[in-house]
């Protein structure tokens, strides 16, 4: 199902070093190569928001609960605005307190919750690649730290930190092999994973950006724009623009591209994007990732369905309603090859991102319980209180991390 409500547009860009333009679009280019932009060595755990380079939020390695899981541990924290796992550690950014200056970064033994190493300055996103821990900050002028930092994923210690003149928030950080991708609220840039120095920085759209890794692509998303880079040389392969009309809320959900896309998910032939819409429902958009063209378009979802999940042949994604004065949740496996529905379930309250692991689909929601569910026909395994609002949700061994909103990390395995 495509709509007319989306263009496809061709462009190419001058090449060598610029200032950085005003108009949205343009930006900083530098030249790099095939090394530069390709996936971090393979870790286990979960060592980036959405696992890897591709965000498709699977652990194929992980043995989750299938049956009533019990909680093996529970960390008290601030507020929990990311977590990973990697190298038996499990780090958290989180808040601790009503301003900037007061949230941290930990690092928790996976086995049994102890901390290992803490630190006071802000975090807001993480990701790990080999022995380093890269921190980004939001409001990072408030609480007087870098925008993006590298830590000793061991010890703690910073080995560099990178600041812009503007210090806008950093919402989404991705680790290549040579270079750390860092998404802000409308550019995106390339750092030196070794020093942490500038590579390039390019405007795009005008939203939350993120992006997705595979060998010689880069994608990026944000703000009504998705697009995919040419390695060697910087200029863009593909753009595309979600336009915006004057029509219904309800005819642009249907017939138009997903609201505010923030994060590319890649499968094989495909790289998916779903909007963020507080008002409309929104689809999950398959781009064909050679040429950008439009493969399918799911029905409309639910109104923040911009983390889609891939687990082998299906999708998944949460299906929010915060429409109202009873917001309401659930989840939606749907086929890669078509985006139809293949199995749907109603919650009592929303959703945040779902993680799959094994197979299972691990949901969280807002009233304070994780859910499991069989990957295959979305049966109920167990659902578990935690007792406070979910807010991030990660996978590795035998066990479920989850990241609440008020702070403890809790551990669930069976």
């Amino acid at each position: 199902m495509v709509g007319p409500g989306l263009t496809i547009r061709r462009r190419r860009a001058l090449l060598g070093c610029a200032a950085v333009a005003g108009a949205a679009g343009a930006g900083l280019f530098l030249t790099w190569s095939d090394t530069d932009i390709a996936p971090a060595e393979t870790t286990a755990g979960w060592p980036a928001p959405r696992r890897g380079p591709r965000n498709v939020a699977f652990n194929p390695d992980a043995r989750p609960p299938r049956s009533e899981p019990v909680v093996t541990w529970s960390a008290p924290v601030g507020g929990v605005d990311a977590l990973v796992v990697s190298g038996g550690v499990a780090f958290v950014a989180e808040t601790r307190g009503a301003q900037p200056s007061t949230a941290g970064v930990t690092a928790l033994d996976a086995a049994d919750g102890t901390v290992v190493w803490d630190r006071p300055e802000p975090g807001a996103t993480l990701c790990t690649a080999g022995d380093t821990l890269y921190v980004g900050t939001r409001d990072a002028d408030d609480g007087g730290s870098p925008d993006v930092r590298a830590l000793d994923a061991e010890t703690g210690q910073q080995a560099w930190s990178f600041d812009t003149e503007a210090s806008t928030d950093v919402f989404h950080l991705l680790a290549g092999s040579d270079t750390v991708y860092a998404g802000r609220l409308g550019s995106v840039e390339g750092l030196r994973r070794d020093d942490g120095r500038l590579r390039w920085q390019r405007r795009v759209g005008n939203g939350w950006t993120g992006t997705a890794v595979r060998e010689g692509e880069l994608y990026v998303s944000g703000g009504g724009e998705t697009a995919r880079l040419e390695p060697n040389t910087g200029l863009e392969a593909w753009r595309l623009d979600a336009l915006r009309s004057d029509a219904p809320g309800e005819q642009w959900a249907t017939v138009s591209g997903p609201d505010f896309p923030f994060l590319p998910v890649l499968t094989d032939e495909t790289v998916l994007v779903g909007g963020l819409n507080p008002e409309v429902p929104q689809p999950v958009v398959a781009y064909d990732r050679a040429t950008g063209e439009v493969r399918w378009s799911t029905k409309p979802l639910g109104e923040r369905v911009q983390r889609p999940v891939v687990r082998q042949r299906l999708g998944y994604s949460r299906t929010p309603s915060f429409g109202g004065s009873d917001p309401t949740g659930g989840l939606v496996a749907f086929d890669l090859a078509s985006g139809e529905v293949v199995w749907q379930r109603s919650l009592s309250s929303p959703t945040v991102p779902p993680i799959a692991a094994d197979d299972v689909v691990v949901a969280g929601t807002t009233d304070g319980v994780v859910r499991g569910f069989d990957a295959a026909d979305g049966t109920p395994l167990w659902s578990l209180a935690v007792g406070d609002e979910v807010r991030t949700l990660a996978a590795a061994g035998s066990t479920v991390f989850v990241g609440t909103d008020t702070g403890p990390v809790v551990a669930l395995a069976e």
